[in-house]
């Protein structure tokens, strides 16, 4: 896909029963301001746009969108994913993080946030295994050894690392 098809379809002039989110991002829909407006919606920034209430259909629009704009920037989807966590979209989360994870094999968050999706979702084996690939990586923070105990406790396996069983 081309990019420069894609940048004119975003700029492209919203519709009347486009949602307000959206709208205002188009305005603006670089890979920068997408990922401020996804940390705003996921509760970590400032408001960018303090003026609009936001429904939960048009986060989910947003997200789709700006995932499917930059399907090549991890930095990018990581704030799409992240974002659509805190909105409780386990199944959107999960498809845009493992996107994010595939592009960027080596960064930690994404797999931390990726097991958190997968444990909530029921999948144990799978989220023990991505969250200790999170901290092999470098995830070393209060949440991510929480997710990961949570994970071997639903699994009902040895607390600690290999080393220490």
């Amino acid at each position: 896909m081309r990019s420069g098809a894609v940048h004119r379809s975003v700029q492209a002039a919203p519709s009347a029963a486009e949602p307000q989110l959206v709208g205002l991002w188009r305005a603006n829909p670089y890979p920068g301001s997408t990922i401020a407006l996804c940390n705003w919606l996921a509760g970590l920034g400032p408001a960018p746009y303090p003026c609009i209430a936001v429904e939960r259909p048009e986060v989910v629009e947003f997200g789709r969108r700006a995932a499917s704009l930059y399907v090549d920037r991890p930095g990018v989807l990581l704030a799409v994913g992240r974002m659509f966590l805190a909105w409780r979209d386990l199944t959107a989360a999960l498809t845009t993080l493992v996107r994010a994870a595939t592009l960027s094999k080596r960064e930690p968050i994404t797999y931390r946030l990726l097991g958190e999706v997968l444990l909530r979702r029921g999948d144990g084996r799978r989220a023990l295994w991505v969250l200790e690939r999170a901290v092999n990586l470098g995830m070393t923070d209060d949440d991510t050894r929480q997710w990961l105990e949570a994970a071997r406790t639903y699994l009902d396996e040895p607390t600690g690392s290999p080393a220490e069983r």
